[in-house]
């Protein structure tokens, strides 16, 4: 039997894969005008940048292969949750299906997260922040357990901790082409709720995933998985509880009138397609394995 020519992907092209992947879902919620777009744009954004560190190893990472892997098993987390939410939608086309019954559909912080913003119910950044909370603190600690950190004795903490780094420095720019495509207002909402809109910030973000780890390891100890598990599928819906109804009285009437005005300077694409050049991005180019 002749070998096979058939080469490994390099950890850039295996991250491009995933990039391509999360694309489609953002151009189908795009096309149905769905809230869900947001998220999947910045997660497509932030998987772009990841590709583009991970040519050459820009940053050094001691394992780019697991950096990879984290990106594969982390993403089809996310996908999958919204295969679940968009089979619950086909399944009760016919009618107004019972809010509830999403939580026998789909993990429970994505559904906490949906009906959250689910029929223009939220603004930008509402519909981000929503978002990036289950597939921090509940996505992450679980593909870092499935992943298994400690596999083969080695520590991946190094590689991780770079990860959230790189990631994190990338926050200003992403916030930017967010606002460009869906709301120009949202760099200054940010500012003015800044309570909570911390969370999609340099720190908020290294923080955040730094927590995914250690509750990674609370779901590896089986006298602790069980509270963990409770902790991260609780977490979005109370965040949301505490954005949606805050206890100074002072806030809640400005944040009622931001939710009834911003929605109206939502845009969407003309064109739905996230895969259109950025004039200022450098030019990519991923590595190509050489034919056996």
């Amino acid at each position: 039997m002749p070998a096979s020519s058939t080469q490994p992907l390099s950890p850039a092209q295996r991250t491009a894969k995933v990039e391509a992947r999360i694309l489609e879902y953002v151009d189908k919620y795009d096309r149905m005008r769905d809230e869900r777009a947001v998220f999947a744009f910045l997660y497509y954004k932030v998987t772009q940048n990841l590709t583009q560190i991970l040519t050459g190893n820009q940053a050094g990472f001691e394992d780019p292969a697991w950096v990879a892997s984290l990106s594969e098993v982390f993403a089809a987390r996310f996908l999958g949750a919204m295969d679940s939410i968009d089979k619950w939608l086909q399944s009760t086309a016919s009618g107004d299906p019972p809010e509830k019954s999403l939580y026998d559909a789909a993990p429970r912080p994505w559904a906490d997260t949906y009906l959250a913003i689910r029929r223009h119910r939220a603004y930008v950044l509402e519909s981000l922040l929503f978002s990036m909370l289950p597939h921090l603190t509940y996505d992450l600690p679980q593909a870092l357990r499935e992943l298994d950190p400690q596999a083969q004795g080695h520590c991946h903490v190094r590689d991780f901790d770079e990860m959230n780094r790189t990631l994190a420095d990338e926050t200003t720019a992403i916030e930017k082409a967010i606002a460009h495509r869906y709301n120009p207002l949202l760099p200054y909402v940010d500012k003015l709720v800044v309570r909570y809109g911390s969370l999609f910030s340099r720190e908020g973000i290294r923080v955040t995933r730094s927590v995914a780890w250690y509750d990674a390891v609370r779901l590896s100890d089986p006298d602790a998985a069980a509270a963990a598990m409770e902790s991260i599928s609780g977490d979005t819906g109370k965040f949301i509880d505490f954005v949606r109804r805050p206890k100074e009285w002072w806030l809640r009437v400005p944040l009622r009138i931001a939710r009834f005005l911003l929605p109206r300077y939502h845009r969407w694409p003309k064109q739905p397609s996230a895969s259109a050049p950025d004039p200022a991005a450098p030019p990519r180019s991923l590595p190509q394995r050489p034919p056996a």
